[in-house]
Order: C-alpha cells, then sequence, then structure tokens
C-alpha cells in the first residue's frame, strides 16, 4: 500500500497527509498493513527515513508510476473537499489499476465508479480512525471484487488524462 507525503501543511488535505504521516507506526500495527511511503522528489522538507526506520522512497517527476503501479492499493488524499474537483493524484493511481483508499471531491461517484474506490469522509483526526478500518479491509480478495469497477475507472480516467485539450474545447464551443 502507497502513500505519497509531503512537508507542507497549510490547508486541510496537506494537514491530513501530515497526521498520516505522525501515525504510521499506529497504522501499521493496528491493521498489519505495511505502508509505503514516498516524497515528492522536490520536497526536501520531509525526512529521509520514516519512524519505523524504513527509508522514504523519492519520487522523480514524471515517474508517478511507481508509486502506484507496485501497489493494489494507495492512500490519495486531495488538498481540499470541493464537488467537482479532483486531480492528477487520483487520476495517476486510476491509470495504474490501483485502488484508491480518496479524500477528496465528495460527488466522485459521478465521474467514476465509486465501487473501485473506498471513499474517506473524515475532516479531523478521525481520519485515522477511519483508515484503520479501511486499511483492514485491503487485501488481494477485495482488491479482485472490484475487478470490473477498476477496469472502469481506468478507462474513464484515461478519458481524463489523455483528453483534456478536446473537452476544453469542447466546453469553450458550447
Amino acid at each position: 500500500m502507497s502513500f505519497l507525503c509531503s512537508s507542507k501543511r497549510g490547508i486541510l488535505g496537506q494537514k491530513l497527509r501530515q497526521l498520516i504521516y505522525k501515525n504510521q507506526s499506529i497504522l501499521e500495527l493496528r491493521t498489519g498493513r505495511e505502508l509505503s511511503f514516498w516524497r515528492s522528489g522536490k520536497d526536501e522538507l520531509l525526512p529521509q527515513v520514516c519512524r519505523r526506520g524504513n527509508r522514504i522512497l523519492g519520487i522523480a517527476s514524471g515517474a508517478k508510476k511507481d508509486l502506484h503501479l507496485p501497489f493494489q492499493f494507495s492512500i490519495i488524499l486531495e488538498n481540499s473537499q470541493q464537488d467537482n474537483y479532483f486531480t492528477e493524484k487520483l487520476i495517476d493511481c486510476l491509470l495504474c489499476k490501483t485502488v484508491p483508499i480518496y479524500w477528496g471531491c465528495p460527488n466522485i461517484g459521478a465521474y467514476f465508479d465509486a465501487r473501485g474506490i473506498i471513499i474517506l469522509r473524515s475532516i479531523d483526526g478521525g481520519i485515522i480512525e477511519e483508515l484503520v478500518m479501511q486499511l483492514k479491509k485491503c487485501g488481494p480478495e477485495f482488491y479482485e471484487q472490484r475487478r470490473e469497477a477498476i477496469e472502469n475507472n481506468y478507462d474513464m480516467a484515461f478519458n481524463y488524462a489523455f483528453n483534456y485539450s478536446e473537452r476544453l474545447k469542447k466546453l469553450i464551443h458550447t
């Protein structure tokens, strides 16, 4: 299971990422799941080593497949929760057929197959308890049961990732 963390903490989503980073030992102990922590290659403020002694893996710009492709699940937090707003954080995950454990766009089901996304709702310290609950469910069987939704989300994400200019032209001319 992967998680992209950063040293930023200005807005809610960034603060929640910091909270998860600081509680990584609790998450791993209570769920029995190992989390693979990654940091942006440009984030020099984040320590090189996780609290449990494992190295935080650096990710080069444009190499996000390394963050998602080897994993069935990835924790994805947008910077904020707003209807109709999601970013490449989610798209990159879906393009790797990785199930996102997702905090962000409240109406994400209007854009993607929600059966292939584990949606987080907490907006405070309760996110740790919610994550513990959700991480306990994650495993190969859980993943396989969602195969159809994962494929649906891959197809939809592909359209968002690669047809941006066409969609923009359509919006402008309607």
